[in-house]
């Protein structure tokens, strides 16, 4: 979250701290606390389940299209492999004070981090933010398709405002109080959360943040004191950005433009779904080619895995989310 990646050569994908420290972190783990560990993984038994599956799938597919020989193509299911084994991690071998005092700490570091890009301190998007946002996000930061000074969309550590804004939702829903003893930090950090939504300026994050707010009412069904905070924080926060430019989120507003988001999205999905005939079950391997020659951006982390692994590894997806979701909820 806090560190930017590593380009070590051109044609690899970059390295993150992590992808180091993550595994020898696992191997430790399974030398000190071998017993747990399978206790840990009969238990949850259905969930690996899936998620070898998953793994399986993108194998055959990228071996059956014949992209074997292309290196970046076997960093995908390595990247499906370093997600589960970090909610693995967190879920079997954390202990809930510990990560609170550890959360506290990086979230005021990654809202430091945002602030510096944000307002760029220390002329921070010149020297610093390069290294976390790619160039043809940075280069337009703050202006328009025409170089003209327009609302700016805050890029943080992920280097896109959509992620950015996902990002800052799950601390969101990790700060909003959710006993009857809340404490000083959860409303001071649950505010600061919205208002860095909304510095990211996404329509997405926007519609998320409303969803979340409203199941959080509905759930916990706070105090009246805490309900007047966060409306105020959200309405303030909004008619802030309005009043100083940031006018991104008026678009809610016009029908045009959301219009045009809608048929963007739609075509570009329309042009996965023409590609898939014959590759339905296994869909066509990783294959980043095929987007950047025929100019296509996924939109969607449905669309993007039904094109890279077809109905099998989505289908595979989707049920690992939901057994997960079900033994949390249980």
């Amino acid at each position: 979250v806090l560190f930017p990646a590593i380009e070590v050569s051109t044609g690899l994908p970059k390295i993150e701290i992590s992808d180091i420290t993550f595994p020898l972190l696992l191997l430790i783990s399974f030398f000190s606390f071998k017993k747990d560990l399978i206790k840990f993984f009969i238990k949850y038994h259905t969930q690996f389940l899936f998620f070898w599956l998953i793994i399986f799938i993108a194998v055959i597919s990228i071996l059956y299209n014949g992209r074997g020989i292309v290196i970046r193509d076997w960093f995908e299911p390595l990247k499906f492999t370093k997600v589960f084994c970090f909610i693995f991690f967190f879920f079997w071998f954390s202990d809930f004070k510990q990560v609170s005092r550890i959360m506290k700490v990086v979230f005021l570091v990654l809202l430091a981090l945002n602030c510096f890009h944000y307002f760029d301190i220390f002329q921070f998007n010149q020297y610093v933010e390069p290294y976390y946002a790619p160039s043809h996000h940075l280069d337009r930061f703050g202006l328009n398709s025409l170089g003209v000074p327009w609302t700016k969309r805050m890029l943080g550590t992920i280097g896109n405002p959509n992620n950015n804004a996902l990002l800052f939702l799950l601390f969101l829903v990790y700060w909003l109080p959710k006993k009857r003893m809340v404490t000083k930090y959860d409303l001071l950090f649950s505010s600061l959360s919205i208002v860095a939504v909304f510095a990211c300026q996404s329509r997405s994050g926007f519609i998320i943040l409303l969803l979340i707010i409203v199941g959080y009412l509905f759930t916990y069904r706070p105090s009246n004191r805490i309900k007047v905070v966060l409306a105020a924080t959200v309405c303030i926060s909004f008619f802030l950005f309005q009043l100083f430019g940031n006018i991104y989120l008026a678009s809610f507003g016009n029908p045009e433009l959301l219009e045009h988001a809608r048929v963007g999205r739609f075509t570009q999905w329309l042009r996965i779904i023409e590609s898939m005939p014959g590759k339905w079950f296994l869909g066509h391997g990783v294959n980043k080619e095929y987007f950047e020659s025929n100019g296509i951006i996924a939109e969607s982390e449905y669309f993007l895995m039904l094109f890279r692994y077809g109905i099998s590894g989505l289908l595979s997806l989707l049920l690992f989310w939901y057994f997960l979701v079900k033994d949390y909820l249980r």
